[in-house]
């Protein structure tokens, strides 16, 4: 007999976070980098986004991160499903349009807190993105093909 209930055990988002942050940390200090903290931060902002706005869809139905380190540079991408007709994607693609065209991301930053101070019933905050230009040397960018999503975030090493 259905007594009502839903019962089921998932694993919390932030666990998968923050185990991807120890996992980037310890490969980063085999190396000797010292942007360990900003990788982290990288890292964790795309993983979440993609986690919390991101949808399955027939082309990906779940959510993939890729970070790969070189004495160069650092890459960290992940992707996953949207849907390009959608409210959070038009958002999505408006923040990191601007992000990606501006010269001042502080700026950004400053003025995303203001309105989240103004109005803060809106959903999501999405400072996240706007934690990357302006905490890390990391540049953005984007690309969306057949629904799919893929967020990537470069920082050169200097020698």
């Amino acid at each position: 007999m259905n007594d009502g209930s839903i019962h089921i055990s998932v694993q919390p988002v932030w666990g998968t976070v923050r185990n991807m942050r120890y996992k980037i940390r310890k490969l980063l200090e085999e190396f000797g980098v010292e942007i360990i903290y900003a990788s982290e931060i990288v890292a964790s902002e795309l993983l979440e986004n993609a986690i919390k706005y991101g949808t399955a869809v027939p082309e990906l139905s779940s959510v993939e991160f890729h970070f790969e380190y070189s004495p160069k540079e650092i890459i960290i991408s992940v992707r996953n499903g949207v849907i390009e007709e959608s409210e959070n994607f038009k958002i999505f693609k408006l923040y990191i349009d601007n992000l990606i065209r501006s010269e001042e991301p502080q700026t950004l930053y400053i003025n995303r807190l203001k309105e989240i101070i103004e109005n803060p019933e809106d959903e999501g905050s999405r400072l996240g993105l706007y934690r990357i230009p302006f905490e890390t040397d990391y540049l953005l960018s984007y690309r969306v093909e057949n629904n799919v999503l893929e967020v990537t975030a470069i920082c050169k090493i200097q020698d």
